[in-house]
């Protein structure tokens, strides 16, 4: 849930105009980097879906990666992005 989610949050606080292949493998990089070697080796290959920290992971990495494909209609260092997806994911 919270993957899906972090997909649409990053697209719309970027502004984008489409979710490219780009975005979406940022935002399963982003979840597979969530994942730690303990909670491999227990078998667990995808972070809990009600973690919110894979919402946040997803959108920053979505947005970045709408930003440098050129599909984002805004474009915000990486202090704003985080500031901007933070605010957000809390409302």
């Amino acid at each position: 849930m919270c993957s899906r989610s972090g997909i649409f949050r990053g697209a719309l606080d970027c502004g984008a105009t489409a979710i490219n292949e780009e975005m979406k493998l940022a935002a399963a990089t982003a979840i597979s980097s969530l994942v730690t070697a303990a909670e491999l080796k227990k078998g667990m290959i995808i972070p809990s879906p009600l973690d919110r920290k894979v919402g946040e992971a997803v959108a920053i990495a979505t947005a970045k990666a709408a930003m440098k494909t050129g599909v984002a209609g805004i474009s915000l260092d990486e202090a704003g992005l985080f500031k901007k997806i933070r605010e957000n994911l809390k409302g």
